[in-house]
């Protein structure tokens, strides 16, 4: 996949190119160069559109993860090497900690999801993968539940059904981001669908006995997901602010 974006091995240095180098001077002797150099380097536009886009997380990811302005950010990346290298190599949260990201790629992303309070996830993460594809941004990109969940629209392997996320996607438009997306799988936590549901034994106790299915559910998060004093535990860690 990356090698059809034109990218090698998923490093942060592969998302860059250099584009001038400059001579940086020695403050102890003004007319002469250092021997390091300093390079400038620009991002690909679709790296450089992404990268802005988990930078302004705490403003397209809003309450229960919806978003009044879902289009991308118009500001662009204009951080040069070090905060790109930060950026892809430091989890980082919205201002509430529901939403922690962090890179496994310049194309590969993950989002860890805070259960929302009244959900028998409440207060637990799960991680789910984002993968960026080569069609992205014309098509949505393609979200996988890692870790376990007790969830009747999350299969066993984590592949989300089609039914929560199918509005998002048929309306899907190259300026959105994908925070409507996880925002529709909070969403999810709260108000499973059992007509669309991928483990049929569940959603089968789901209409039978409700009251169980919350408590398994609950049950398996606090013993597969991962608490906030784990993932979090200096509370929420923001992205650096240009």
């Amino acid at each position: 996949e990356f090698d059809k974006q034109g990218y090698g091995l998923p490093l942060p240095a592969d998302a860059l190119r250099d584009d001038d180098i400059l001579q940086e001077l020695d403050p102890l002797d003004p007319g002469g160069p250092i021997g390091c150099r300093r390079v400038l380097c620009r991002l690909r536009p679709r790296a450089a559109r992404l990268f802005t886009e988990m930078r302004c997380c705490d403003q397209l990811f809003g309450v229960m993860g919806s978003s009044c302005d879902s289009s991308s950010p118009s500001t662009p990346w204009a951080s040069g090497f070090a905060r790109t290298h930060e950026l892809l190599t430091r989890p980082f949260s919205n201002s509430n900690g529901d939403l922690v990201l962090r890179a496994t790629g310049p194309f590969s992303w993950q989002a860890a999801l805070r259960g929302p309070r009244g959900s028998p996830y409440a207060g637990f993460y799960h991680w789910v993968s984002m993968e960026f594809i080569a069609d992205w941004p014309g098509l949505p990109p393609q979200l996988k539940f890692q870790t376990p969940i007790y969830h009747c629209n999350v299969a066993e392997d984590g592949l989300i059904s089609y039914g929560p996320l199918a509005l998002v996607r048929e309306r899907w438009s190259q300026l959105d981001t994908v925070f409507p997306m996880l925002g529709t799988l909070m969403e999810m936590f709260c108000v499973p669908d059992a007509v669309v549901a991928v483990r049929p034994e569940l959603s089968a106790l789901l209409a039978s006995d409700p009251k169980a299915y919350l408590e398994a559910a609950g049950g398996y998060a606090r013993e597969h997901a991962i608490s906030q004093d784990a993932l979090l535990p200096n509370g929420p860690q923001l992205p650096f602010k240009q």
